[in-house]
């Protein structure tokens, strides 16, 4: 109860329903804004739960608004009441849930589902007061029961963020500073009586955010730069290697021998030789190709490669659509490092490729069955190796993985990449 003059009271009261329900539009804006992060380059789908939450906030405090400044029926003052525990539910599940899977925790999940199976048992015990199923003394203890919960997860996020912290997780810092002045905003609300205290420390929470996004995107922008232009540069380099004159020359020079002995071999190469250059300079500028497509000009590689040394190379591929997306000349790349390195004094190799695709991720195994060098049973770095790096950096940022080195047989290269959640 306050007591005061009227017009003052009025005053006080107006400034804080404008505040309330300003708060509010600020939370709605804040979960679009979260909302719309999920469809950014690369960006985890736990902003959903933040998204959640912030919407849950808004809808939370234009309730309480609406039953604390607006005339409002008994029964329906009752309804409105059990409504809000909707978003209040959300509220304390959903902001430990972001946390969690922010930074990957390990048993997030189940964690995750520990805390809304309290956040439900907290609030939904009260509400069997009025029915009899509960003594009416026990209101006391839920009241605090509900505050202590309310306490337990933003201090158990903060637990979290410093866990992220200890881990390295990007954003870690910003988000315990965050969670700190919203923990600072609720005991505001809740021991000093600042009515909207909690809702400034939400927003310090949702401020600390936007910048950590911020700064991650900065980063990851500049990531994908540098990518590119590797990529391009690494890409402009075996171009050259594939189109520059010694290239053509030996390839011209085998028409030349095969023309007196075999005319029709002759033709042919001229003919593999123009299909392969033409589509190196088709996919050059593509991003990421069909796996079909890739094996094609793997394909016509080793045909032009078995009618110049006449040798018998061969590719078989199992597994996979052919529609799965990787970028161009990255297996090509790798066929050519095991022809140039596996095959001296051979007159026939074989390639096989294996897809195996699962939904959340596509693996390639490369094998051929080459002789390993006595260098060493391990992919070496060249030109070549750094150019499929890149060009996977490019494409599927932090999201891959390249590997592989002598095996029975011969020679394996395993190229992994996580699909986007």
């Amino acid at each position: 109860i306050q007591m005061g003059y009227l017009g003052r009271l009025r005053g006080m009261l107006s400034t804080s329903q404008a505040l309330s329900f300003l708060f509010a539009g600020m939370f709605i804006i804040a979960s679009l804004f979260h909302f719309v992060v999920l469809f950014g380059r690369g960006y985890r789908w736990s902003y959903l739960f933040f998204s959640g939450f912030s919407l849950s906030s808004a809808a939370y405090m234009s309730i309480r608004g609406a039953l604390r400044y607006f005339q409002i029926d008994l029964s329906r003052y009752y309804l409105l009441a059990l409504i809000n525990d909707i978003p209040w539910v959300l509220m304390t599940g959903l902001l430990p849930a972001f946390f969690l899977f922010e930074f990957s925790v390990p048993l997030r999940r189940r964690l995750s589902t520990a805390i809304g199976g309290m956040a439900l048992t907290v609030v939904l015990l009260p509400r069997l007061v009025p029915f009899g199923l509960l003594p009416p003394r026990m209101l006391g203890f839920f009241a605090t029961a509900n505050q202590v919960h309310a306490y337990g997860t933003i201090v158990f996020s903060i637990l979290v963020a410093v866990w992220g912290r200890l881990k390295r997780r990007q954003g870690s810092l910003t988000a315990v500073w965050g969670l700190a002045a919203f923990l600072v905003g609720v005991y505001g609300t809740n021991r000093m009586g600042f009515e909207n205290a909690w809702a400034v420390g939400l927003l310090a929470l949702n401020i600390s955010l936007a910048i950590s996004l911020a700064r991650q995107m900065a980063q990851r922008n500049r990531r994908h730069q540098e990518a590119q232009l590797r990529s391009a540069r690494l890409e402009v380099e075996l171009l050259k290697k594939h189109i520059q004159p010694h290239f053509l020359l030996n390839s011209l020079n085998s028409v030349l021998a095969w023309l007196d002995e075999e005319p029709k071999t002759a033709a042919k190469l001229v003919s593999t030789l123009a299909g392969e250059l033409r589509m190196l300079l088709s996919f050059s500028g593509e991003r990421v190709i069909p796996l079909s497509e890739e094996i094609m000009l793997c394909r016509e590689h080793l045909k032009l490669m078995s009618l110049r040394h006449d040798k018998e190379f061969s590719m078989v591929v199992e597994g996979g659509t052919g529609n799965e997306l990787l970028p161009p000349l990255v297996i090509h790349t790798l066929v050519e490092n095991g022809l140039t390195h596996g095959f001296r004094g051979r007159d026939k190799g074989a390639f096989m490729l294996s897809c195996i695709t699962s939904p959340g991720r596509l693996e390639l195994r490369l094998f051929n069955d080459g002789h390993v060098s006595s260098s060493g049973d391990t992919v070496r770095e060249g030109t070549g190796l750094r150019y499929v790096k890149a060009r996977l950096e490019e494409a599927f940022p932090g999201r891959w993985e390249v590997g592989g080195g002598a095996v029975e047989g011969g020679w394996l290269v395993v190229i992994t990449i996580a699909r986007e959640r």
